[in-house]
């Protein structure tokens, strides 16, 4: 076997093991992002959000009314932000797992 083509096989053997090992990289990472995927999915299901009174909230806020052209209340408002926060998230990792779906194929 001459020096050429020892080289190119030496170099397609390095990309070969090279490349298996950041493809267990990726299905590990796609393994931990499905995980999250799911813990998202629950928290937006279940409405598992906080939300900490805003400095828009009156101390005496039990004690009044509150109207808002929209009908909904100012703690409404945030519980609606907390969960687009959390679809944005679950978009952003859905987005990163076919992502490393396509580098695996």
């Amino acid at each position: 076997m001459d020096k050429e083509t020892f080289k190119n096989a030496e170099g397609k053997l390095y990309g070969y093991f090279r490349d298996l090992n950041e493809i267990s990289i990726l299905e590990i990472e796609c393994k931990d992002l499905k995980d999250q995927e799911e813990s998202i999915k629950l928290d937006i299901q279940h409405c598992n959000v906080s939300v900490v009174p805003d400095m828009h909230m009156s101390p005496g806020f039990d004690e009044r009314v509150q109207t808002s052209p929209t009908g909904e209340s100012v703690a409404e408002k945030g519980i609606i932000r907390e969960i687009e926060k959390l679809e944005d998230e679950l978009e952003y990792v859905e987005r990163k797992i076919r992502g490393n779906r396509k580098r695996i194929r």
